[in-house]
Parts: structure tokens; sequence; C-alpha cells
């Protein structure tokens, strides 16, 4: 059995789509696994929670809000003042040595 287990970084966020049309919101520091068969399990310290059958669940989100807050702000400023992607990212960079000081 080669499951595939998945550690959650304490900045993400991770939400679990099930397939009646609901989500949840997982915790931070959760382990989830899957089996090959696609079994989901979710476990957190010494507790877990198994979703089957394998189709009810449909995927996994993983957001990392840091990595999104800077995609939105070099969208704002390509799109503000018409900047290539080189003069995006040394905009980003001389904004965050100015904040470092």
């Amino acid at each position: 059995m080669c499951d595939r287990v998945i550690t959650v970084n304490a900045g993400m966020q991770s939400l679990l789509d099930l397939t009646k049309g609901k989500s949840i919101k997982l915790a931070s520091d959760c382990k989830i696994r899957i089996s090959d068969s696609g079994v989901l399990e979710v476990q957190r310290g010494d507790s877990s929670t198994t979703f089957y059958p394998a189709h009810a669940w449909q995927r996994i989100q993983f957001v990392d809000p840091y990595a999104l807050a800077a995609s939105i702000m070099a969208k704002q400023l390509e799109e503000s003042e018409c900047l290539a992607p080189n003069q995006i990212n040394e905009k980003l960079t001389k904004g965050k040595e100015c904040q470092n000081q």
C-alpha cells in the first residue's frame, strides 16, 4: 500500500471540497492521508476523521495567503502602471526592502 501523506504548513489555508457541494476548512496543523483506493483521512494530534467511500470528496484546495497577496499586488501594478514582469519584481523587492529598514 502506497498512501500519499500531505502535511499542511502553518501559514497555509486548506479546504476540503465534498461531493455534495459543501466545503470544510481544515486545521493548519493537520496531516492528510489519501489511500490508493481514494479514502481520505485527516489527522490532527491524536484524533482523525475518515471520509469514505472514496467518491465522498472531490478535491483539496491549498491557499498560501502570502503568495496570493503578492500575486494580487503584482497584478495591480501591472494593470495600473503597464510594467513588464521584471519591473514588477524590482518594484515589489524595493518595497520589501523599505519595510525591513
